[in-house]
């Protein structure tokens, strides 16, 4: 199912995002590679908090693109939503204006219980300095606004930065409570795995890879 643009008026409620965006938490996951090399490659780690009341999975990449080209394909709709997950869905552009990226999806799960939750992202362009207009770093947060509560808390980060000229870093954050059919912390990972996968073959012109789903 592809996602398709809607331009009329979001009914999601008001989410409060700090005026300068950062990860939602410290990133548990390791590097790939040796220090030294900067594999194309994902590490994750997920777990679930001490007193169970939320799981959450952690991933670090690189990507050898440069930091531009890996924030666009960020931007993907698609790439955005956790297909295992969701049947259908749309985006509303620019419902949070003050960042300079931001838009809220609507998805819906059809079981014998039809879901629908809406997620807002917001996407934040950190320069090198403010005389020095190369994009260097790039924080997204993603929180859902609204919908069923069987979906429960769902929250993310995504944060890039260029470790060399054409190498981008990438570390990934979600965090989620619903344990609707088992979800845990393999949810929040395969989610960390896809979105990776995403970006990556949006930033080579590939298309998107095909999920199954997540019964």
């Amino acid at each position: 199912m592809i996602a398709w643009l809607a331009l009329g008026g979001c009914t999601s409620e008001p989410i409060q995002f700090p005026s300068t965006l950062e990860p939602l938490a410290e990133n548990r996951a390791a590097w790939p590679g040796d220090g030294t090399d900067y594999p194309e490659e994902l590490q994750t780690k997920g777990g679930d908090s001490p007193d169970m009341e939320h799981y959450w999975g952690h991933g670090r990449a690189y990507l050898h693109h440069d930091v531009d080209t890996v924030w666009e394909a960020s931007q993907s709709v698609d790439a955005c939503v956790d297909r295992r997950q969701t049947d259908e869905w749309r985006a509303e552009l620019d419902t949070q204006p003050e960042f300079d990226v931001s838009y809220t999806l609507f998805l819906e799960r059809f079981d014998v219980i039809n879901v629908s939750w809406e997620v807002v992202w917001v996407h934040e362009r950190q320069l090198a300095s403010p005389d020095d207009d190369r994009t260097l770093r790039v924080v997204v947060n993603s929180e859902k606004a609204g919908g069923s509560t069987l979906v429960g808390d769902l929250r993310g980060s995504l944060v890039l930065e260029e470790v060399e000229p054409g190498i981008t870093s990438l570390e990934f954050v979600q965090v989620g409570t619903s344990r609707l059919r088992g979800n845990d912390s393999e949810t929040s990972l395969a989610y960390v795995r896809d979105y990776f996968a995403d970006i990556k073959a949006v930033a080579e012109g590939e298309p998107l890879p095909a999920y199954q789903r997540a019964e």
